[in-house]
């Protein structure tokens, strides 16, 4: 699942560089999402970029960087950290400075509850179609 999620993400890159620059190069792509995991502050992802010889404006940079950062597959965390959890809570307990901003967003996902089947509908009344006429009437 990790290598397509990484895939759609080199995909994503490409059309951006395709659409800004007009090279759409997946050599290009890979690289410049290694810088991006290499350097994960955007001021540091900027530097290796000038470093490179890449001249994107500033608001390409910014973009390029959070595209990158926000569909790049996160790294699952180690079996005995989350068996350490207690079972019972559903929130995360990471580092991420966002979950403490928005936790309500951090919640982990549950199952969906499955509803049963409503009973059946009762045949009869209404008009000689089964239906019903609610509507009020001018009298």
């Amino acid at each position: 699942m990790e290598q397509l999620q990484y895939l759609s993400v080199v995909s994503k890159v490409c059309s951006e560089l395709e659409n800004h620059v007009g090279v759409g190069d997946k050599t290009l792509a890979e690289f410049i999402i290694d810088l991006a995991k290499n350097n994960p502050t955007f001021p540091a992802f900027q530097r290796a970029l000038e470093s490179n010889g890449a001249e994107f404006p500033d608001s390409f940079a910014i973009s390029l960087h959070s595209l990158i950062i926000r569909l790049l597959p996160k790294k699952a965390a180690a079996p005995s950290a989350s068996a350490g959890s207690s079972a019972g809570s559903s929130r995360v307990t990471t580092d991420d400075p966002m979950s403490t901003k928005f936790p309500g967003l951090a919640i982990k996902n549950t199952r969906p509850v499955t509803l049963s089947p409503s009973p059946p509908r009762q045949r009869g009344g209404g008009d000689e179609h089964g239906r019903y006429d609610d509507r009020p009437r001018d009298r």
